[in-house]
Parts: structure tokens; C-alpha cells; sequence
């Protein structure tokens, strides 16, 4: 890189001769260059390169310096680049991390409505059970006391027929207690009773006297 300043020093040295011997000889044309001042040309032209390079040394460390900036620059970009790639990846699965969130959220928030709905369900099974078993021994006594009005019925109705008046009074009295939780044939039934035995006493007074 610094062979040129030195041809041009050269060219000087060489001018510089030739002016000189010019103006030693008073002949206007100049005079060849000597011989030695060729080979002082030669031998800087074939100077050592060792020291050419060491003469270019600056610029060359300049040119060394501001690649290897280039090559850092460019691992540095590199590096920027696998990192912005890797923040997308990120960012990506935090997103789909998100999803699954509230696809859990939502999941677990249908999953308590319908147990709060299995609760209530299971709540309206257990008071119909308790209504259908209360209403189960509600008409196992009702029919209880059906058959009994029904055998106290039929008591008395004999007890008509053999005049016992006083008898048949008093089981129509048990048959008037019994009256609201019997059915209305039984109720029909024990009014045609009392009827017939009023009937039967304003007829024969003298066997309710007796």
C-alpha cells in the first residue's frame, strides 16, 4: 500500500540528480540518470517486503480491526435474532398456556354448575321420597281406619237390626270421630246409618226406653 509514496520519492531523488547534473555540466540538455541512482530505484522497488508490510501495518490493523467488528456485528445480529425467535416461541406458549387456563376455568365452572344441579336434584329426590313415604303411611293408616270404620259399620248395622239402639249409638258416635279421614262412600254409608236409626227410634220408643 505504501509502494506509491515511494516511487513518487524516488521520481524526487531521480529530478533532483538530474537538475544537479545540469547545472554542473552547462549543457541545456539534461544529463542520464547515473547508474547508481537506477539501482537505488531498483533496490527500493525490491525492498525488503517484510518492511512493506511493516509500513502498511496501520491500515492493516484498521482492516483487520473493522472486520472482525463486522463478524461481531453480524453474531451479535445472530444472536439478536435467536432471541427474538425464542420470545415469539415463548410468547406463543404463554398463549396457548392462557387457552388452556380458561378452557380449565371454564370447565371447572360448568363442572360446579352441574353439581350444584346434582345436589338440587338429589335434594328434590330425597323430599319426594320423604312425601311419597309420608303419603305411604299416611294411606296405610287411612286404610286402617278405613277397615275399622267399615268393621264398626257393619257392627252397628247388626246392632240396628237387633233393636239395640243404644248400642249402635254409641258406635255411630266412634264412626263420627272417624268421619274426616274416610272416604266419602263411608261417610255416605254411616250418614244412612244415623238416619236409619232415628228413624227406628222415633218408630219404637219403648226399645230405646227399655
Amino acid at each position: 500500500m505504501m509502494v506509491i509514496p515511494r516511487l513518487w520519492m524516488l521520481g524526487g531523488l531521480l529530478l533532483a540528480v538530474a537538475l544537479v547534473g545540469g547545472c554542473g555540466g552547462g549543457d541545456d540538455q539534461p544529463s542520464p540518470p547515473p547508474d547508481d541512482a537506477e539501482s537505488s530505484v531498483q533496490d527500493d522497488l525490491s525492498q525488503d517486503p517484510q518492511k512493506v508490510d511493516e509500513e502498511a501495518s496501520p491500515q492493516s490493523s484498521a482492516w483487520v480491526l473493522a472486520r472482525a467488528a463486522r463478524g461481531e456485528a453480524q453474531r451479535a445480529q445472530t444472536v439478536a435474532d435467536e432471541a427474538h425467535q425464542r420470545a415469539e416461541s415463548l410468547a406463543q406458549q404463554a398463549s396457548a398456556l392462557t387457552a388452556q387456563a380458561e378452557a380449565a376455568a371454564s370447565a371447572a365452572t360448568h363442572a360446579a354448575a352441574a353439581h350444584a344441579q346434582a345436589l338440587k336434584a338429589a335434594g328434590d329426590m330425597e323430599r319426594a321420597a320423604d312425601a311419597a313415604a309420608a303419603e305411604a303411611e299416611a294411606a296405610k293408616a287411612s286404610r286402617a281406619q278405613r277397615q275399622s270404620a267399615e268393621q264398626l259399620l257393619n257392627t252397628l248395622m247388626q246392632q240396628i237390626r237387633d233393636g239395640e239402639y243404644e248400642s249402635a249409638g254409641q258406635a255411630l258416635g266412634q264412626l263420627d270421630e272417624l268421619k274426616q279421614s274416610l272416604p266419602a262412600s263411608v261417610v255416605t254409608q254411616i250418614n244412612a246409618a244415623r238416619t236409619l236409626l232415628n228413624a227406628l227410634r222415633s218408630i219404637n220408643p219403648e226399645v230405646e226406653s227399655s
